[in-house]
This record gives structure tokens, sequence and C-alpha cells, in this order.
């Protein structure tokens, strides 16, 4: 091949059926292919072993339409070529899950279907061979998305191998999705019968758990206002008893007090007894002292009687009268003094 090429001679190619296609790096006559270590690394390598479109092998790609260009996805695996952004450029080329839309520039008048990979018809940045220092491709070397050089490492031959496009494969994989998916769908609306046969009787015990705690609540709001009245009774209770131990306290004062007069009078008239029985004995003695202190000889009578009075001699009744009257009259003279002289009355 020659070592570079006029851009002139390359231009893009809108007319290639979508099919299934090997990526041959046109220099070493090496295939693109998705590396088994890393799933995300593109590198060329041998040709796997020859198959069709029924023999799907990982050197083998679907070419399929997307707008004014196409995009790669690998048969096995199901990734896309596409830019990885996340590092420095050069932009390394990888197999993701996200689509990159390319441009595909054929060699004019060539029949083997030559070609420069482009991301927009410029071309301005193409998928390129990375070789690092070494001259010759080797095995395991690697894409990034450089400049257009016009070199043989940007320059590509797509052979196709088969129409399939991955629509019989894709349609089989949703068949199979779609019945596992209609599974776990009767499965699930199994699930959820039994969740709703458990939510429904929750639902009943929840409804009659309320009913009981509202007959709770209003056994204990029955209790509550009986608490309460049974309260305020025994308030009204205690405030009784309150005053009646104030009225008994009140009670024993006045009888200690009572007692204690009737005590006082108790002594006064023992006091009083005492004199009184006293004065009896002074009365009783001079009673028994009579006779002796008014009996005179009819002679000392008569002389005495002169002495004093020249009335008319008095008649024996009436001098005995006059002695006991003197006699009781003393005596209740000293009954009265001594009751006056503990404030008390004769009477």
């Amino acid at each position: 091949m020659g070592q570079s090429q006029s851009a002139a001679a390359f231009s893009p190619n809108n007319d290639l059926e979508p099919g299934t296609y090997r990526i041959i790096h046109d220099e070493s006559n090496k295939a693109l292919q998705i590396q088994d270590e890393d799933k995300q690394s593109l590198i060329i390598s041998g040709r796997d072993s020859q198959g069709s479109d029924r023999q799907v092998t990982k050197d083998h790609w679907f070419l399929l339409r997307s707008g004014d260009g196409y995009i790669f996805k690998h048969c096995q695996h199901g990734s896309y070529i596409s830019i990885s952004f996340q590092s420095d450029y050069p932009y390394p080329i990888l197999a993701t899950q996200y689509p990159t839309s390319w441009v595909i520039f054929t060699k004019e008048g060539s029949s083997r279907l030559e070609c420069v990979i482009a991301t927009d018809k410029a071309p301005a940045r193409v998928i390129s061979l990375n070789t690092g220092y070494k001259k010759s491709v080797t095995d395991g070397d690697r894409l990034h998305l450089t400049k257009l050089l016009k070199n043989d490492k940007e320059r590509w031959r797509l052979e196709r191998i088969g129409d399939a496009t991955g629509d019989a494969e894709e349609t089989r994989l949703l068949r199979q999705q779609l019945k596992i998916v209609k599974t776990e769908l009767v499965e699930d609306k199994s699930r959820l019968k039994i969740v709703e046969e458990q939510l429904a009787a929750n639902l009943e015990e929840l409804e009659t758990t309320q009913i009981e705690f509202s007959k709770r609540v209003s056994e204990l709001e029955e209790q509550r206002e009986a608490v309460d009245q049974t309260n305020k009774e025994l308030s009204a209770a205690l405030e009784e008893a309150s005053e009646k131990d104030t009225r008994i306290i009140e009670k024993d004062r006045e009888i200690s007090e009572k007692d204690e007069s009737i005590r006082i009078m108790e002594m006064k008239l023992a006091e009083k007894d005492r004199i009184i029985a006293q004065l009896k004995e002074v009365a009783r003695g001079s009673n028994m002292q009579q006779p002796r202190s008014t009996s005179h000889s009819p002679q000392r009578q008569a002389i005495y009687s002169n002495r004093v009075s020249p009335s008319p001699k008095p008649t024996l009744a009436a001098i005995a009268q006059s002695t006991q009257s003197r006699t009781q009259s003393d005596g209740r003279t000293a009954l009265d003094t001594k009751l006056a002289e503990l404030g008390w009355d004769s009477d």
C-alpha cells in the first residue's frame, strides 16, 4: 500500500448496506475486535475463523444506519464503537453502551471498500491505530481519535459477511425477555394478590381494633368522670371532716375549760364545806356552854335585875329565850365573818 493518499481520493459513502462486517486494518490486514480481558478495550488482532452471518464471532460487527452516518455494534457483546472523552487528547476509542455516529469515507473506484472512519463530513477527526513508538503493527495495538494525517494507520477496510443486522437476534432476545417479564408479572400478580388479601385482613383487623379502641376510650372517659366525681366527693368529705375536727377541738377546749371551772368550784365547795363544818363545831360548842353562863340563883338574878333596871322582874321563859337568841346571834356573827373572808354570802 502507498504511504499516503490524497483526501480527494476518499468521499462520504451513504450507500453502504447495513449488515454484518469485519473491520480490517488495511495495512496490517488485522481485524478489529474487543479484548477478552477488558470488554471496553478495542484492539486489532489476527482474523478470527471465517464465518457467516449465522456464525457470530468476536470480530464481527453490525453496521447500522444512524442519520447521515453509521454506527458499529458488536455482534457478541452488543456494545458500540464510541469515543471516551475522560482522557486527554488523543481520545481513546472504546467499546461502550453508548453509540457514536460515524461518517465512512470510501476510496473512489475501489471495490475493496477501503475507507476512513471519521466523526463528521469534514473529516477533521478519524479513527487511527495507535502503535506507539513502533513502526510496525502488532496484535493488541489500540485505537484512538486523531486528526486526519493521511497515512496508512488511518485506513481501514470493510469486509461484508452477511445481511444480519442483529434485528433477528434482538427480536429473539426481546421475546425471551418478554417471556421472562410475563412470568415475573404472573408471579408479581400472585404475590400482589397475597399482599392484597393480607392488606384486607389487616384493614379488617385495624377496623376492629379501632372500634375496640373507641369503646375503651369511652370506658376510660366514663371512669375518669367517675374518678373526678369521687375526688370531688372525697374533697367535700375531707373538708367536712376538717370542719368537724375543728369543732371537736373547740368543744374539747370548752370542755377542758369547764372541767377546770368545775375543779375550781369543787375546791371552793370543799373549802366551804370544811369551814361550815368548823363553824358548826364552834356553834355546837357555844350551845353546850350556854347553860353555865346563864344559870344563876334566883337571888343573884333578882339582885342583878334590881341593879340594872327598875323594870319589872322578867319571867323564867323570857330569860331563857333571851339567852338563846344571844347565843345564836353570836354564832351567826362568827359564821358570817368567816364567809365574808372567803368572799361568800352567809345565805
